[in-house]
C-alpha cells in the first residue's frame, strides 16, 4: 500500500505480508531487499509488517487464500515435459534449492530455460483463473516475477551502500561483520519481531531531504492498565514503545514454593498434606502439565525435530515411547497447519498425542539449541547453537562470536 500526502508523490510504503520465508523481515536477505526498495523509489518511510503467529485471520495476505482456493477447484495441473537430458537431471532433485544448486554448477546445461518453458502453461492456467476472482468487489491482480535485469538494478543499491558485502552470503552470520550495513541499520532502521521499518535521516549528506516532515516510528502494541486489551493507536503514536507486550513473548516460568493449604492437624504427617493438597503452580497461574517432566528430555526419548517460527532454531520433540508411523504422520499433519514457537505445546489439546509428545516448556527464542539435538542425529551436527549458522564451528562462546568454515 502506497500512501501520499497532498500533491506529493507517494513517499511512504506499507507492506503487510504473510511472513513466509521470502517475506520474513527478520531475515537479513529480506531486510536488504527492503533497503533496495526504499532506495529505488526514494521513499521517506517503509514499513514491512506481519501478524503474530496464530492470528492469520487478521492478515489479508492469509485470508485471501480462501478466495484463491476457489479458483483452484476442479482443476488439474501438469507441466510439459522438458528435454530428456533435463528430465534426467531433474529426476533426483526433490526441491527448488537443489535445482538452483544444479543450475549454478552447470550453467551451460540450460536447465533454467527448460524448466521455465515447462511451467509456462501451468502458470498461464493459474493466472487465468485467479484474475477472474474478486475480494470485496476488487479484482485480484497477478504480477509477473522480476526478471534478472530488474534484480540486478535493485542489487546496484547494495553494491553502492555496502561495497564490502558479499551478495552471495546474506545470512546474519556474515552481514553482522559488515560495519557499513550495521551502521545503516542503526541510523535508518528499526527492527522488531513483527515490524521492520526504514526512514530517512536528517543528514542531507546521507539522504535526500524528505518531501514531508519525517513521521515517527510505528509503535509496538502496548497493553492498557487492565492487561487484557491493547491501547489504541492514537494513545501510543509518537511514543517510545518496547516489545514487552508482544503476544508470543515467552517468559520463563518460576515455580511457587509448595505450601500446605491449611495448617495440618496434630499428629498428621506434613508430607501427606503437601502431597494431597498442593500442586506446582507457576507465577502466571498455569498448572504444570504431566508431560513437562525434565527426566523425559533426554536423547533416548528424542523422536522428531520442529523449527520455531520466530527464531528458526530447531527444537527436539520428546516422547517416552517410540512413535508409530501413523503417530508420526498425525504429528506432521498438525505441525504443517500450526505455527510452533519456543516454549509452547507441540500439539493442540484435541490431538490424542497431546500428552504423549512434548518439547521443553522452559526454553525461549534466546535459548541455544539443545544438546540432545546434536546427539540424536536428526539434524546437522555442524549447526551453531546460538545463530544456527552452518559450517564447522571453531569458537562458540555465549556471545556467538563464531568462526564458520565452509
Amino acid at each position: 500500500m502506497m500512501l501520499s500526502s497532498g500533491n506529493d508523490p507517494k513517499p511512504m510504503l506499507l507492506k503487510f505480508t504473510d511472513g513466509g520465508v521470502d517475506q520474513r523481515h527478520t531475515l537479513e536477505a529480506v531486510k536488504l531487499a527492503n533497503i533496495c526498495l526504499f532506495k529505488e523509489f526514494n521513499l521517506d518511510l517503509l514499513i514491512h509488517a506481519r501478524c503474530a503467529p496464530g492470528h492469520s485471520y487478521t492478515n489479508p495476505a492469509e485470508r485471501v487464500m480462501s478466495i484463491l482456493n476457489l479458483g483452484l477447484q476442479n482443476v488439474s495441473l501438469e507441466r510439459k515435459p522438458c528435454e530428456k537430458k533435463i528430465e534426467d537431471a531433474l529426476k533426483n532433485k526433490n526441491s527448488m534449492a537443489q535445482v538452483r544448486a544444479f543450475h549454478e554448477e552447470n550453467p551451460n546445461f540450460r536447465i533454467r530455460q527448460g524448466w521455465t518453458e515447462s511451467l509456462e502453461e501451468v502458470k498461464r492456467t493459474i493466472q487465468n483463473r485467479f484474475v477472474r476472482l474478486k475480494r470485496k468487489d476488487e479484482p485480484v491482480q497477478v504480477l509477473d516475477p522480476l526478471s534478472d535485469q530488474d534484480i540486478e538494478v535493485m542489487k546496484r543499491h547494495l553494491r553502492e551502500l555496502f561495497p564490502d558485502m558479499d551478495l552471495t552470503k546474506l545470512q546474519k552470520t556474515h552481514t553482522r561483520k559488515i560495519k557499513s550495513y550495521q551502521d545503516r541499520l542503526d541510523r535508518h532502521c528499526k527492527s522488531t519481531q513483527y515490524v521492520f521499518q526504514i526512514k530517512k535521516c536528517d543528514n542531507v549528506s546521507c539522504c535526500i531531504p524528505p518531501r514531508n516532515p519525517l513521521p515517527s516510528w510505528l509503535p509496538d502494541p502496548q497493553l492498557d492498565a487492565t492487561g487484557e486489551h491493547y491501547l489504541p493507536y492514537s494513545e501510543v503514536r509518537g511514543k517510545e514503545t518496547t516489545e514487552k507486550d508482544r503476544p508470543t513473548l515467552k517468559l520463563l516460568k518460576k515455580k511457587k514454593p509448595l505450601v500446605p493449604a491449611e495448617e495440618p492437624a496434630e499428629g498428621v504427617d506434613c508430607s501427606t498434606v503437601l502431597t494431597n493438597t498442593c500442586k506446582n503452580v507457576d507465577v502466571l497461574g498455569y498448572i504444570e502439565e504431566p508431560q513437562s517432566t525434565p527426566s523425559l528430555c533426554t536423547v533416548q526419548n528424542a523422536r522428531l525435530i520442529v523449527d520455531c517460527i520466530e527464531c528458526r532454531k530447531p527444537r527436539v520433540v520428546y516422547s517416552k515411547y517410540r512413535l508409530t508411523e501413523r503417530q508420526q504422520y498425525s504429528i506432521v499433519c498438525d505441525l504443517s497447519e500450526l505455527e510452533y514457537t519456543c516454549g509452547s505445546p507441540i500439539l493442540p489439546p484435541s490431538n490424542p498425542l497431546y500428552k504423549t509428545v512434548m518439547a521443553r516448556s522452559t526454553i525461549t527464542c534466546q535459548s541455544p539449541v539443545e544438546l540432545s539435538y546434536y546427539r540424536s542425529g536428526f539434524g546437522h551436527a555442524n549447526l551453531c547453537s546460538y545463530c544456527c549458522g552452518e559450517g564447522e564451528v571453531k569458537v562458540n562462546p555465549p556471545s556467538c562470536d563464531v568462526i564458520h568454515f565452509t
